[in-house]
């Protein structure tokens, strides 16, 4: 069964519901736990991705300064230490500029409250 939601900025969640109460598979990859940003967020900026035409690839789905760390694909699970990212829209600038809204971001809780005691900040 395929479910549809649309979260922040009108972005909207395609959901896969496997067999199993509770299951959950986004576009046939992974489970929630260990998502990527653009697997989470669904902007679709991933290189291959469906609005990379519109708005370019993401510096995040591409950067190898920090790959694999919080364990993402490049830097899909530390985003907010890569400049130049686009959430809810808009530009977030450098890492310094980025650094309020990204804690306060539902993505960046996620990824702490998955890693634990191995979180990375940066």
């Amino acid at each position: 069964m395929e479910t549809e939601r649309v979260i922040s900025s009108g972005i909207r969640l395609r959901e896969r519901h496997a067999g199993l109460a509770g299951s959950i598979d986004l576009h046939g990859e992974r489970g929630m736990a260990g998502q990527n940003c653009w697997e989470y967020k669904c902007c679709g900026r991933q290189p291959g991705g469906e609005r990379v035409g519109e708005l370019g690839v993401c510096p995040a789905a591409v950067s190898l300064r920090n790959a694999g760390k919080n364990g993402g694909q490049a830097a899909g699970r530390i985003c907010w230490s890569v400049a130049g990212t686009l959430c809810g829209g808009v530009v977030q600038g450098t890492t310094a500029q980025k650094v309020g809204s990204c804690t306060r971001c539902e993505f960046f809780a996620m990824v702490m409250s998955e890693e634990g005691a191995g979180f990375t900040r940066g």
